[in-house]
């Protein structure tokens, strides 16, 4: 192997370790795309030069898995999710729980829309203004660096644009510095977020209502996929809803979630402990 190839291969190798994504060989460019500003900002010519500070210095290997990890997101991303919340979910979970809050995790959160998402969904929702009912939504992410963009909760006009309507963000942003938006006190009441490995670490919260896993698993080997659902299954609620990604399927988790149709999508049931 040249100098080079061995340093692609040795961080892909760190990239699995540290968060369980698996990169083929074929996404060189992916790391160069990824990885240049930090070549700039260690004064460096290339991934070989930057490995050894990446090796001794864990702020830098911190910025670099950062760096690496797919940050893709957007508000109100697919719709389905969000009307299947609306007009299935918590209907249902209300006559279950009663006055209980409702518990959502939005695992591998990025910037936070997804989250915040939910919170308008439910904030608009009759059941949830007529009965004062209260939520409880965590957002994880393996990236430092995006958990706290989504705990300041500022946003641009490119990504305010991006699936969020205009009655929404005047109701629940406020203007913020050089023409961004920062998203109000009573839509980041109910919501929190937090560092979170999902390989690594137990879910944030138990019994929970609804975990949106979406397009995370398809970054991961079957056996990481395998253990990931094992977690996520102990940690959610008997008539809890699992949503993966539109191109998702847990069919080597047959055992433990049973596939059912919610309005116009597929999700996911945790089939019964034994």
């Amino acid at each position: 192997m040249t100098t080079n190839a061995l340093a692609y291969a040795e961080l892909r190798r760190m990239l699995e370790q540290r968060t369980a994504i698996v990169l083929s060989e074929e996404k060189e460019y992916f790391i160069d795309l990824r990885m240049g500003p930090l070549l700039s900002r260690y004064k460096v010519d290339n991934l070989a030069e930057l490995l050894p500070t990446l090796r001794k210095d864990r702020r830098a290997a911190d910025e670099a898995m950062d760096a690496m990890t797919i940050n893709e997101t957007s508000f109100f991303r697919d719709a389905k999710p969000f009307d299947v919340l609306r007009e299935v979910i918590v209907p249902t979970v209300f006559a279950l729980r009663g006055d209980r809050p409702l518990r959502v995790w939005s695992a591998a959160s990025s910037t936070g829309q997804e989250a915040y998402s939910v919170a308008m969904t439910l904030l608009e929702h009759p059941i949830v203004r007529r009965q004062g009912w209260t939520y409880e939504i965590v957002g994880t992410d393996v990236a430092s660096s995006v958990v706290e963009r989504a705990k300041a909760g500022i946003y641009n006009g490119a990504e305010v644009r991006r699936g969020l309507p205009g009655a929404l963000l005047t109701r629940y942003f406020e203007p913020h510095d050089g023409g961004t938006w920062r998203a109000g006190a009573q839509l980041r009441a109910g919501v929190r977020f937090q560092v979170g490995n999902l390989i690594q670490d137990r879910p944030p919260v138990t019994d929970l209502d609804l975990v949106l896993l979406r397009n995370v698993l398809i970054y991961f080997s079957e056996d990481m996929r395998r253990r990931v659902l094992e977690s996520v299954h102990r940690a959610m609620a008997p008539h809890g809803v699992l949503m993966l990604g539109a191109g998702e399927t847990p069919d080597y988790a047959a055992d433990l979630f049973e596939r059912i149709r919610l309005g116009d999508m597929w999700v996911y049931q945790p089939r019964s402990r034994r």
